[in-house]
């Protein structure tokens, strides 16, 4: 009740609405990405520029993974 009048969240409460959101979604971004992320957003870095680096690290790690495996 107190939170509905004040109009304020916790950051671990806002963490945890957006570890919810990412999993109905299937971000594949576990909880300690996810709080680097808002860290970062928090700090002013824009979304925009955090999606172009989670997206050019997944293909890094899936280019990485595919050199790995036809190494076997």
């Amino acid at each position: 009740m107190e939170r509905a009048l004040s109009g304020t969240m916790s950051s671990r409460e806002s963490l945890d609405i957006v570890c919810e959101i990412a999993d109905i979604l299937d971000v594949g971004l576990d909880r300690p990405a996810l709080s680097a992320l808002m860290d970062l957003l928090e700090a002013g870095v824009t979304p925009e520029a955090l999606a172009s680096v989670v997206m050019e690290l997944r293909k890094a790690a899936s280019a990485t993974e595919n050199q790995t495996s036809g190494v076997l």
